[in-house]
């Protein structure tokens, strides 16, 4: 009996483990891009791998390469608001492109 009852807690402690780690690798994922087709390799790449905050990690990196040649850029010389979709302006992908996102 004593055998029995070392097995079930065994089986739920697995059982546990088991549950948390597919659930930490749900909430590792991230929330998924807004867009649901992104316009640039770049940022397809981006979030594919990570969802939104790989997105935004990969557009600060482009920003201070950019900054460089521009240094008056900001989130809000492509991007109307900045949060939630990060909805674009209408020259955003152009300026984009120009400046070396593929």
């Amino acid at each position: 009996m004593a055998k029995l009852g070392f097995a079930s807690i065994v089986t739920a402690f697995v059982a546990t483990l088991a549950i948390v780690g597919f659930t930490a690798e749900d909430a590792s994922a991230g929330k998924p891009c807004a867009t649901a087709k992104p316009e640039t390799k770049f940022l397809a790449d981006a979030c594919k791998k990570g969802g939104q905050d790989e997105a935004k990690k990969a557009m600060k990196g482009f920003l201070k390469g950019y900054k460089k040649t521009n240094p008056t850029a900001t989130c809000n010389s492509c991007h109307t608001k900045v949060g939630g979709a990060y909805p674009l302006k209408p020259d955003a992908l152009q300026k984009a492109k120009d400046a070396g996102m593929k």
